[in-house]
Order: structure tokens, then C-alpha cells, then sequence
């Protein structure tokens, strides 16, 4: 029996203005980070059994006047509007009657008194031909945050390991590697990975907790991102724990575990007359080696090779060595000379 049922949508918030455009008056607390839920003193008058003192552990992302609220247990994620220090979330309250969730809308108002707590109480009503309420006390507490070590603004790559696991009956895919890009402002995260998902969080010490919700074709998928940068902040490690939800009672979940590594792009392009390989937006690991290959078309020559804007003569290979910054390179072509119609031409 849960009684912190979560659900919804997470909406980032990046706007500094009012719609009448005066400034907005940010919350005098920021609640950002992992925390315990308490939830007691439960009442009711529809003639249900209440529960005892129950507890779930979320993820509270607070926003510029919302906030995200993900339940690690439930695999849910719902909104809260913040007035000042009062923080109000429309929810669910869920209970099992007759080996059957039964749910009812709730709304629940909290008020910080710092950076780490927040209370308040939790009212319900359950409308079923007979309309009854029932409500519970509630308390939040997280631990204070760590200031972070590292800024891992810019791209990165990552790569799952074998061995993931899931108990929703289905064989795991095979470990995927991709890129992934961060902005972090202060102890905030978000991040887009090169599929277009977009995660937000934030970051305790060198730890970096993130999470996704969606709801394709009716069901709800959500994941949990945490990784720990290694000394120097280059490389890290960590997991992900994601779940999937077709209704009240088809909770079904798995995970892994994956590497990252910070990379620097390289961007190679080539005019007409020939190609550049790779082309294009090339991900380079932090300290990593890229070898580019310039081919001329039939009857063309390479012209000149630009790197950084600098060029390199007309050469037909550049290797990046220990990249630790962006890079540009491009390829320019020239007609060859002689008799081209007869397969013929200068050197």
C-alpha cells in the first residue's frame, strides 16, 4: 500500500520573466535533492482501514516556480507549483482495498522552513457513488548537498556495460553506446542525449543524479540516472534504473550499469571536389586520438586543409592527438589539370 502515488509530466522551467514581464520572486528555499517522505496520522471517513507511518524515498528538481517530484519506489514523477515557501502538488492517493489499488485525487501543501525540510498535510476525496475524504500529515527531509566538485557543462559519451536485468519478462537489449550533452548551473543538471531525451537533476560532490519521464502510447517510462565523476572529472561510473507502467498494478522495471567519458567535438567538412571521413560532428574522448582521411573525386586535387582555421598544406591524412578542446577541420579541392575527357591529368 502506497500513499505518495506520483504522477505526471516534467516540465523544465527556464524563464526569468513573468508573462506581464516584472520579475519573478524566486522560493526563499530550494528543496533540490534526494529525500525521505514520511507520511502519518492518517484519517478517513469513507470506513477504510488506515495505514501506519509509511515512508518513500524521491528526487525533489525544483524549478523556477515548479517543481519535479520522482518517486524512486513507484517510478512516478509529478509537478508542484511553488508560492514563496509553500509548495502545492496535485497527486494521488492510492490504497489497496480488496487485493485492488483504489485511488483518489489529492492535493497536498507544503512549507519549507529550509533548504532541506518541508510539512505539511495531504487531503484526499474518493468519489465512487458516495463521496468520502481522508487525508495525513506529511514530512520531507533530505540532507544537505555537497557543493560540486566539477562543472560537466559539454558533451560526453557514454556506454552501457553487459550484465543488465529486468523482471518485466523480456530479454535485455544489447549494452548501446551514444553521446549525451550537460548544462550544469550550480548544483542543477540537465542533459539531451543524442536520441533527443531530455533528463534533469542535480549534483552532490562529484555525483550526479538525473531522471526522465515520458507516457508513450498510455504507459508511463521513467529512468534514474547516477553517476560519480572520478578524480579529475574526465571519466565516471555509475547506473541507471528505469521503470515502466501500463496501469495501477503492472510495475515492471530493470537496470544497468554504464561509463562515461568527456568528449570534445570535431567538426569535419570538405567542399566539392571530395570527401572528409569521418565528416560531419565527430565525438572525440577527453586525451583521445582522431585520424581524418581526405580523398579527392576523380579528377580533383586536395588544395588545402584547414585546421582551426589555420591551414596545413594539402595533405591526405590529420591526426588529432590528446584532444582536450573542440576542432574544426575542412578539406578544399581543386580541378586537376591536362585532358580529363581522355582519363588524362597533370600531377
Amino acid at each position: 500500500m502506497k500513499t505518495w502515488h506520483l504522477s505526471g509530466v516534467i516540465v523544465i522551467i527556464v524563464v526569468f520573466l513573468s508573462t506581464t514581464g516584472f520579475p519573478v520572486t524566486l522560493p526563499p528555499y530550494d528543496l533540490t535533492g534526494q529525500g525521505t517522505v514520511t507520511t502519518s496520522g492518517h484519517w478517513n471517513q469513507c470506513g477504510i482501514s488506515n495505514p501506519g507511518t509509511e515512508q518513500s524515498s524521491i528526487i525533489f528538481i525544483q524549478h523556477l516556480g515548479t517543481a519535479s517530484i520522482f518517486d524512486i519506489n513507484e517510478g512516478f514523477m509529478t509537478q508542484a507549483s511553488i508560492g514563496g515557501a509553500t509548495y502545492t502538488i496535485q497527486t494521488d492517493y492510492c490504497q489497496e482495498v480488496n487485493e485492488a489499488d483504489v485511488c483518489a485525487p489529492a492535493t497536498c501543501t507544503l512549507t519549507a522552513t529550509s533548504d532541506s525540510e518541508a510539512s505539511g498535510t495531504c487531503i484526499w476525496t474518493y468519489s465512487n457513488g458516495n463521496t468520502c475524504s481522508g487525508g495525513y500529515n506529511v514530512f520531507f527531509a533530505k540532507p544537505m548537498q555537497s557543493t560540486p566538485t566539477y562543472n560537466a557543462t559539454g558533451l560526453w559519451i557514454y556506454s552501457e556495460q553487459p550484465g543488465g536485468w529486468n523482471n518485466c519478462g523480456v530479454t535485455p537489449s544489447e549494452p548501446a553506446s551514444g553521446t549525451f550533452s550537460v548544462t550544469q548551473t550550480g548544483n542543477k543538471v540537465e542533459s539531451v542525449d543524442n536520441n533527443g531525451k531530455g533528463y534533469a537533476g542535480f549534483v552532490s560532490g562529484s555525483t550526479y543524479t538525473m531522471v526522465t519521464y515520458s507516457s508513450p502510447d498510455g504507459r508511463t517510462e521513467s529512468q534514474i540516472i547516477t553517476i560519480t565523476l572520478d578524480s579529475g572529472g574526465t571519466t565516471g561510473s555509475g547506473s541507471c534504473r528505469w521503470f515502466s507502467r501500463g496501469g495501477p498494478d503492472t510495475l515492471c522495471g530493470g537496470g544497468f550499469s554504464l561509463l562515461v567519458q568527456r568528449a570534445w567535438t570535431i567538426m569535419a567538412t570538405a567542399g566539392s571536389g571530395g570527401t572528409i571521413s569521418p565528416s560531419g560532428s565527430v565525438a572525440v574522448p577527453y586525451n583521445g586520438n582522431q585520424l581524418t582521411t581526405i580523398t579527392p573525386d576523380k579528377g580533383y586535387r586536395i588544395k588545402d586543409v584547414r585546421v582551426d582555421g589555420v591551414s596545413v598544406g594539402a595533405i591526405e591524412t590529420y591526426t588529432f592527438s590528446n584532444v582536450q578542446a573542440a576542432h574544426t577541420i575542412e578539406a578544399f579541392f581543386r580541378k586537376r589539370g591536362g585532358l580529363p575527357f581522355l582519363g588524362l591529368f597533370d600531377d
